[in-house]
């Protein structure tokens, strides 16, 4: 069983996740709301437990199943490598980045408030984030609040 963090169940993780993504759910069209939710869930259950798309297609659907596919990581040798080929393929379905967003607000919000080394390099991603995810106009209160946990210096931490 995985963890997040010290001692901290996993499932805390796809609380906080699930947490944004209905923060912010209205911005999803309302038939995509439950794929959103679903694929909230479940959005590493690729990367992490090896489960295929044609697994979470058969179970919940192509929606999901495309939303989870499109935020899984890629191989790599290291956290940029993966994000080089991951994000260009997150950003080809806004419901994904969607769920990335809150992905990563869950992540960073955490890890900023436990001081993990994780928050740094969050941090310092930010810039290659933005750049490949970022659709003007889209999800624009989501971008907001990531930047809100960036914006104290961190190197004042």
């Amino acid at each position: 069983h995985k963890e997040y963090g010290d001692n901290i169940p996993y499932s805390v993780h796809l609380i906080l996740v699930v947490s944004f993504i209905q923060e912010f759910i209205e911005f999803i069209p309302k038939e995509y709301r439950e794929s959103v939710i679903i694929a909230a869930w479940l959005h590493d259950v690729m990367e992490d437990n090896g489960v295929s798309y044609n697994e979470v297609k058969n179970l919940f659907g192509k929606d999901v199943a495309e939303i989870v596919g499109c935020v899984t990581n890629e191989w790599g040798r290291d956290r940029h490598e993966k994000a080089l080929k991951t994000y260009p393929k997150t950003a080809n379905n806004r419901l994904s980045v969607f769920v990335k967003l809150a992905d990563r607000l869950a992540n960073s919000s955490y890890s900023r408030i436990t001081g993990s080394s994780m928050f740094k390099k969050y941090f310092l991603e930010f810039d290659y984030f933005e750049k490949i995810l970022y659709s003007q106009g889209e999800y624009e209160p989501m971008w907001s609040k990531l930047k809100e946990i960036y914006s104290e210096d961190y190197e004042q931490k």
